[in-house]
């Protein structure tokens, strides 16, 4: 699943991976799916090979992630202004073809380093927390009623419901802890002194090292 939310708590599109060739379910289709299953603009299911992100993948949902970014409330009133997408380090998210559909669309597309998504990440604060509580609860009745297996589309549509509980305020509340909310943004050397200990953990890895090169894996 792609996720996306705004510093101004306004979820943005969701983008399910299925296994498969031909999505045969009407309702998930992408012209029924935003209205049947109450998702956010440019939400779809995309069929793929093997439910695994890949850059072919990345590519070909990047205009409608494009087109339900431009459609978020806030956003769409400013047409003309570019909009900052922030991903984690994932090696897809900079494939060059998607970052020239995003750029097109006036998305300006940044990359976390990597391992820092527990101070760097916005969803990694209290969306995530949230949307796992959610997500347990349903599932847990929903095996607790059927006794069956549960196939990928059915726990689509139960992730996809245990989103819709998302608040704003959480995703408010999520930017402000990683100092990515503009009207509540302070100085990155304030920001970095909440995190010491996270740095210092970061920091003894060069202990006892002679320099930058000393420190890369073995393999480079």
């Amino acid at each position: 699943m792609v996720r996306l939310g705004s510093a101004a708590g306004v979820e943005g599109p969701r983008i399910y991976l299925a296994k498969g060739k031909d999505l045969k379910i009407e309702s998930m289709k992408p012209k029924n799916f935003i209205r049947v299953h109450k998702a956010p603009a440019g939400s779809h299911v995309k069929m793929t090979p093997n439910a695994y992100m890949t850059n072919e993948v990345w590519t070909e949902i990047a205009p409608g992630l494009c087109t339900g970014i431009r459609a978020m409330e806030g956003i769409s009133d400013h047409p003309n202004w570019w909009v900052v997408l922030s991903l984690d380090g994932y090696g897809s998210h900079l494939q060059s073809n998607a970052l020239e559909v995003f750029a097109a669309a006036k998305i300006l597309v940044m990359k976390e380093e990597g391992d820092t998504s527990q101070v760097s990440q916005a969803y990694d604060q209290m969306v995530a927390k949230s949307d796992k509580r959610f997500t347990r609860s349903l599932l847990d009745g929903y095996r607790f009623h059927t006794k069956g297996v549960i196939n990928q589309f059915e726990l689509i549509l139960i992730i996809n419901a245990a989103l819709n509980n998302s608040d704003a305020n959480s995703w408010r509340v999520s930017f402000i802890k990683v100092n990515m909310c503009p009207s509540k943004h302070v100085p990155f050397a304030t920001w970095v002194k909440k995190h010491e200990a996270t740095i210092a953990a970061a920091d003894r890895f060069f202990t006892n090292r002679s320099g930058l090169f000393d420190a890369m894996p073995a393999i480079w």
